[in-house]
This record gives structure tokens, sequence and C-alpha cells, in this order.
């Protein structure tokens, strides 16, 4: 492929993608593997008067080892921050205190001319959307249940908006956002200790064992892998968690697939993406909302899950369910307050001009929500109750007369609000 194609694909990146500003400063940085790739952005940057910088750095033992310390401190002066190298530096302390600086990142590890050229690297509208309310389903759930037909059955709690998800939708245009591409992935961290059963990997895994030729069996307990079955891919895998640091074990992500021109084929950047998959990540949780921290981060995509988040199905046959949830309908009946309680708002809310109520949030990916609180009904009767609350904290018992509610519907959506954590106890 000419160089000129790799520096208008590039410069459509950095110009539709990124956002990129001409008064942003943009650092590359690639290794041996990926420098092609980063010549054309370099390229790019200078053709639309960009100041970009490229740094090339030694490769890495494998996904989410630490960059050497020149470029980690490179990466803290950058507003835009491109990385395509052979093994992705996304779950590293370098990205995070680059993040937290303000940059934003894009991380396209091992990228080939394949996939730079495929129409994954677009995505779609659909993708966007579909990946958005996946996220604020594993967002507001508190527990989640997978199955496969090939055998896997795992459970995790979810947190229920305590443990934010992500969306990576390739959309990387403000401070402190973290994407890859090609893009299409809903993420959550499960809470730490709690995914237990097991996982029969059958389509890839990270680290630099790419496709399977036979199943890889991950048994897992109290959020740690404590068991690797199968052959020489198992094999290698085991190698490469006992070379870790001891968090190496812990299990930091679980993600599904929604990018419609994604497939499998051996390279993670594109097969994590693929519709009709998910993917269990080993390692480092840091940037994905978890606690943990470890040298690595390690990534096997299955085929064929179905998804339950609370015990509402959310995905089955490669198929997602966007509908309304249980907790987002008036006839939910969580959490009851006690009638004697004092509440008062929790959170960052808006109510616009039809008086319906939202949820202002940050995803893990840095990316700004705002979600509606539950079906339309129920968002305009939260309304009432949030906007009676502002102003000071008041007892359940009087909340029915001062928003005009009946008693049992305005306990119905104060247990909404407190799930959506903008409604707590008064202390």
């Amino acid at each position: 492929m000419s160089e000129e194609k790799y520096m208008e694909i590039a410069g459509n990146i950095i110009r539709k993608n990124l956002k990129v500003k001409p008064n942003e400063r943009v650092l590359l940085v690639t290794d041996k593997f990926g420098q092609a790739f980063a010549r054309a952005f370099f390229d790019a940057c200078q053709k639309m008067g960009i100041d970009g910088v490229m740094l090339m750095m030694p490769l890495t033992r494998t996904d989410g080892a630490e960059p050497s310390l020149s470029v980690a401190k490179a990466m803290e002066g950058a507003d835009v921050i491109v990385a395509l190298t052979k093994y992705t530096l996304t779950h590293g302390k370098a990205t995070k205190r680059a993040l937290e600086r303000g940059s934003r990142v894009l991380s396209i590890p091992n990228l080939t001319e394949r996939i730079f050229l495929s129409k994954a690297m677009e995505g779609s509208p659909d993708m966007v959307f579909v990946t958005e309310r996946i996220s604020e389903l594993l967002s507001g759930g508190i527990s989640l249940s997978l199955t496969t037909k090939r055998g896997t059955e795992i459970s995790c709690d979810l947190g229920g908006w305590s443990r934010l998800g992500g969306a990576d939708t390739g959309e990387i245009d403000a401070p402190g956002i973290l994407a890859n591409l090609p893009a299409g992935e809903s993420i959550i961290s499960p809470v730490e200790g709690s995914l237990r059963g097991k996982i029969v990997v059958d389509a890839s895994i990270s680290g630099g064992i790419g496709k399977l030729k036979e199943d890889v069996i991950l048994e897992i307990d109290k959020g740690r892998l404590i068991s690797v079955k199968g052959g020489v891919e198992a094999s290698t895998l085991r190698k490469i968690l006992e070379d870790s640091d001891e968090n190496a074990s812990h299990v930091a992500e679980i993600a599904f697939g929604i990018n419609p021109f994604a497939e499998v084929i051996g390279n993670i950047i594109i097969d994590e993406k693929t519709v009709g998959t998910a993917h269990i990540g080993i390692g480092n949780s840091q940037m994905l909302g978890g606690s943990v921290y470890s040298d690595v981060h390690i990534d096997s995509v299955f085929y064929g899950p179905r998804v339950k988040v609370d015990d509402h199905l959310i995905m089955e046959d490669s198929k997602f369910f966007t509908g309304p949830a249980p907790w987002e309908s008036l006839e939910f009946n969580g959490y009851l307050p006690e009638q004697t309680g004092l509440f008062a708002v929790k959170g960052e809310y808006e109510i616009d001009s039809n008086n319906f109520l939202f949820k202002k949030w940050r995803d893990v990916m840095g990316r700004t929500f705002i979600t509606r609180v539950g079906t339309q009904s129920a968002s305009r009767f939260g309304a009432r109750i949030v906007d009676a609350l502002k102003g000071k904290p008041a007892n359940t018992q009087d909340l029915p007369t001062i928003c005009n509610l009946d008693k049992a519907l305005a306990g119905r959506i104060i247990a909404m609000l407190i799930r959506y954590e903008l409604v707590k106890k008064a202390a």
C-alpha cells in the first residue's frame, strides 16, 4: 500500500476521531513493529500544520507492560497521544498519568495493513448507540451472569452505578478520553473478588498468542484465575502470567464486541470488537475502573455469550437488547425506603425542558454521559422528587404530598433514584 494512502487514513483519524486542534501537541509513540503507521500519522500532522513528534521505544515484554521512562515522561506533556506499538500501552501507569493530566490517548497495538484498511476502523452510527447503551446497562447492573453453549458459565458482581462501565466508540475528542481503533466495545471491571466459574476460550488470546487452535479452559474463583487448561497455547498463557507479578491472575475486565465490521483473525485489537464475542481481561484493572495494578493485561476472547444483567437479558445469539431494564421502569420494586427516612439528592443531574431527569456521569474511558433516568414516565416522576429534594432533605412520608404522587408510586420512584445513586439517605 502506498505511503499516500496510509497518510490519508491517518489524516482522517486525526480530523474525525481525535479532532486535533492546530495548537495541540501530538505525540506518536511507536516501536519497530508500528513505525510505518506512526510515520503516516507524523506526515499527516506535518501536512495539516499540527505539532507532531514521533518517539521510538523498545518492544515491551507483553500487553500491559510499561513503556520506557523517557516515553512515560514525554507522554505527560502531550495533548494527544497515539500509541502504535506491538503490545498495548493502554493499561500502564504512564497512560493513567497522562489521562489524569488531561491528555487523550488513542492506542492501536499490533496494527497491520489488513486492519488499517478495514471498514472496522470506521465502525457505524448504530455501533456507537449500542456500545453506549450496553455500557449504561452494565453500569446500572448489580450482578451479571454469562453462559455459552461451549460450557462457559460465570457470574460476578457489578456494583450498581458504584462501578461504572465504559464505551469505546472511537470518539476521542475531549481531555482524559482513552480509546482504541477499531472501536466498538462495552466494558466493565467486575467487583474485586466476585467473579467465579469456568470460561471456555475458543477464539483468541492476546499477549502474542493469537487465534486459537484448541480451546483454553480458564477456571476462576473469588476473582482470581486458579487454573489454565489446554494445550500449547494454554502453556504459553501460563508462562506469561507466571513471569508477571502476583496480581497477574486478577480478573480485571469483562467486555463485549459490538463492531459490525470486525472479525476474529488472531489480532486482539479487532478480535475483541467482533459482534458475537465476549472477552475476559486478566491482570491490571486500574484503567477500567478497578483497583488492582499489574504489569500485564491479557484478553481472552470467546464466542456465543448469553448475558444477563440482574436476570435481564442484554445479549444472545449475537444480538443486543437495548430496551428498558426492570430497574428503569415504574414497576421497579427494589429497595423500598423506610417511610420515616430522610432523603437527599446525591450526584449530578439535569432536568430538561420536557421535565425528563438525566444522570450525568463519566465512564471509565473518560467520556461524559447524560443518561435519562428510567422510561419517560419514570423520568418525569423522578424529576419531581429530585426537584423537591434539591433544597434540603425531606421525609419520605411527606414526598407524596409535596410531589403530588401516589404513596406507592413515590416509593417505587425513590427506589429507582436510589438505584441510580441520585438520592440517598440523609445523614
